[in-house]
């Protein structure tokens, strides 16, 4: 359900159909969390009653791996494949608003067969036992406390900097996660432009120390929970492995 509901790696639960309590997936320490701070998940303008019922029918799902620990700790590692969302072309009338869910699911499976490319990415999924049984644990009080929530610019004095990618590096290689979309708020006020990001990534392939160079109204801290939750197949310098600091240049555009 977690990931038919593309509730992976964010537990953002308006995408849970209503029949659906959250509190039967999630931890309640989870939960409580985002009760007490409801815009720390920026919704996309996807998130809307009733899509992701019909979006999650062109979604695939397959665990591949799981670990317990034996101590109230379990792991997951899902395959997670599905279409281009984040395409502008999807964001038509008859999808985002439709005269009926018939129309929408018409308007999806044409939009599908005109774009059969999808997107597969690996997750992992922790759990913790709790006394009504398995929940997922989004560790989300957790993350708070290490890293609160702020908005960095690039222009930080005390953000660590790495060296610049530049001609003669390989270039990173997307390996799982998913790229910035529009957040709700923004596609609601019909914002455009580009978004400049930089990021370092490691010789792991991970990305760290996300900022800002040239924002967008509504779009800044959903741009930086994505692209710290990327990992990549990093940069390589005569062959070896090189940490660099890499710059995300982001068009949003809106459907015409």
């Amino acid at each position: 359900m977690l990931c038919q509901y593309q509730l992976l790696p964010e537990p953002v639960l308006s995408r849970l159909p209503e029949s659906y309590r959250p509190s039967e997936l999630i931890r309640q320490e989870d939960l409580d969390f985002l009760r007490r701070h409801p815009s720390y998940l920026p919704e996309m303008d996807l998130d809307r009653p009733g899509l992701q019922a019909a979006l999650s029918r062109f979604v695939e799902c397959s665990v591949e791996r799981e670990v317990d620990d034996g101590n109230g700790q379990a792991a997951g590692s899902v395959r997670y494949t599905r279409p281009r969302w984040e395409a502008a072309s999807l964001r038509t009338s008859p999808i985002l608003n439709p005269s009926s869910p018939t129309r929408r699911l018409i308007a999806l499976n044409q939009w599908i067969h005109r774009h059969p490319e999808t997107t597969t990415t690996w997750q992992t999924v922790l759990f913790e036992r709790t006394p009504t049984g398995w929940r997922a644990d989004f560790q989300r009080p957790e993350q708070e406390a290490l890293h609160p929530r702020q908005i960095r610019s690039c222009s930080d004095p005390s953000r660590p900097v790495a060296r610049l990618f530049g001609p003669g590096m390989s270039m990173p290689r997307l390996l799982s996660g998913s790229w910035p979309t529009y957040t709700r708020d923004a596609y609601e006020a019909r914002v455009q432009g580009l978004l400049i990001a930089q990021c370092r990534i490691t010789t792991e392939g991970e990305t760290k120390d996300c900022c800002i160079s040239k924002p967008l109204p509504h779009l800044e801290w959903a741009v930086l929970r994505q692209l710290s939750g990327l990992h990549f197949e990093p940069a390589t310098d005569g062959g070896e492995p090189i940490e660099v600091e890499y710059v995300f240049r982001l068009r949003f555009s809106l459907p015409r």
